[in-house]
């Protein structure tokens, strides 16, 4: 299975930032203090201190 593959098998969820921001219905995967979500066609890391919340 490719990297593609991998992240377009995440479950959807939500991630909701310290800041305010959130994410709805993007694949999501946590790993080792890092948050992966795909927006819009892009692959974003989000160190694990940055986010609030995330549900799958």
């Amino acid at each position: 299975m490719t990297d593609v593959q991998k992240l377009d098998a995440s479950p959807n969820g939500t991630v909701k930032l310290n800041d305010g921001t959130a994410h709805d219905g993007v694949p999501v995967s946590v790993f080792a203090g890092w948050v992966k979500v795909k927006v819009r066609g892009r692959t974003v890391y989000y160190p694990r201190e940055r986010v609030r919340e995330v549900e799958l």
